[in-house]
């Protein structure tokens, strides 16, 4: 939950707790960025207050909603760049054949998981 008064609009706080770290984290990954230029949540703030009343309305969080509720494009973004980081061993942001079969296990766990053995033990009943 982002807006802790009901207002219908996050001020500065509800900004910082709720929100920005959540934005951050997912726009951070998506640049590949180190985080060191990533603007701060004040200036996130400010910059998305475009009418300046200290206040942010849903309007005004459109540019960086894609963010706070990414959906399963966003997801699969995501996911593909975790896989690629862990496997592409010469950090070429490509993963050659080689790569892809020595971290097999990394893209088996992606389709295999372990819970799913229960759905599939063999049950002899007469």
């Amino acid at each position: 939950r982002m807006d802790d008064d009901n207002d219908g609009k996050l001020n500065l706080d509800e900004f910082l707790e709720n929100t920005y770290r959540t934005y951050k984290s997912y726009a951070e990954f998506e640049d590949d960025g180190d985080g060191t230029d990533f603007p701060s949540a004040e200036e996130t703030f400010v910059e998305l207050d475009t009418n300046k009343d200290k206040l942010l309305e849903v309007e005004e969080l459109k540019p960086i909603f894609s963010y706070l509720h990414p959906g399963e494009i966003s997801y699969a973004k995501y996911y593909s760049r975790h896989l690629i980081h862990e496997a592409d061993d010469n950090r070429d942001g490509n993963l050659t054949l080689d790569e892809m079969l020595n971290h097999e296990y990394i893209f088996y766990n992606t389709v295999y998981n372990d819970v799913d053995d229960d759905d599939y033990d063999f049950r002899d009943e007469l």
